[in-house]
């Protein structure tokens, strides 16, 4: 014959929900990743190193284009593209 009290299996407080299942690992994704930054200090240093690295690689645009204009015969016909176009999003 048992001695002493039965023991009671814990319950959660009412209210709570209890954990659903295994929780499944995120598969890594391919490419390029940028975490954007949240406070707001973060965010304006990301704002200047965005508008820095523009115009330096304008610059940098700029003389590659003067030199193959100088060194070349011919007119220097230079396609500019549309960087800005938005992906769509898989719905």
């Amino acid at each position: 014959m048992p001695q002493g009290k039965i023991k009671v299996k814990a319950q959660l407080p009412s209210g709570t929900k209890q954990k659903s299942g295994p929780r499944k690992i995120p598969k890594l994704k391919k490419g390029p990743h940028i975490l954007k930054p949240k406070k707001p200090r973060h965010i304006d240093g990301a704002k200047l190193k965005e508008a820095i690295s523009k115009t330096i690689s304008q610059n940098v645009e700029s003389q590659v284009i003067s030199r193959a204009a100088t060194i070349e015969n011919k007119s220097l016909n230079v396609l500019k593209t549309n960087s800005t176009t938005k992906k769509k999003k898989k719905s």
